[in-house]
């Protein structure tokens, strides 16, 4: 099974989201766009591009396909660092897979760290 690393993309501001899914790629874009029709987001920057710019603006896409769901989320470690410094990131944590009421522990953070760090060598 394929799982992915995604985008969504302002194509007014260029600004964009980044998430990752080990499910259905589609519906996740699809709960996405519920949750942002609904003014429900999680992501309170996302959603008021969302509100700002109209849904038209947004695009869905997949920066990467993983085959190994234990390496799911260091690959979106990966693309938020790449990123990160650009200001361009609708994402408010900088870290993969943080929650407000799912936190990664500081070792998580570590560990996600320091396996980004052989990613990148490899």
């Amino acid at each position: 099974m394929n799982y992915i690393v995604y985008y969504i993309l302002n194509t007014k501001t260029y600004q964009f989201y980044i998430g990752s899914t080990n499910g259905d790629g589609i519906k996740r874009f699809k709960e996405h766009q519920a949750l942002l029709r609904n003014n429900k987001h999680h992501n309170k920057k996302l959603q008021l591009a969302w509100d700002k710019d109209g849904s038209s603006c947004f695009w869905f896409g997949v920066l990467e396909f993983i085959d190994d769901i234990e390496l799911l989320l260091l690959h979106e470690q990966k693309w938020i660092d790449y990123f990160w410094d650009t200001g361009i990131l609708y994402n408010h944590s900088r870290y993969a897979g943080y929650k407000k009421k799912n936190k990664c522990c500081p070792k998580q953070i570590e560990m996600i760290k320091e396996l980004c760090k052989i990613i990148e060598k490899n």
